[in-house]
């Protein structure tokens, strides 16, 4: 699946999430809000 970061394309890793993300809705949460905040980072740096 390809998404857009900060206006550019980059993959997107379709595999299944392993059984303790599944099992633990609230740590998967958590890793997506640490990754939104790194991309924001990111694409602040960029801009």
């Amino acid at each position: 699946m390809d998404a857009r970061v900060a206006g550019r394309p980059c993959r997107v890793d379709e595999r299944p999430a392993p059984r303790s993300v599944r099992a633990e809705p609230q740590a998967l949460a958590q890793a997506v809000e640490e990754a939104a905040r790194i991309v924001r980072k990111t694409a602040a740096q960029d801009a």
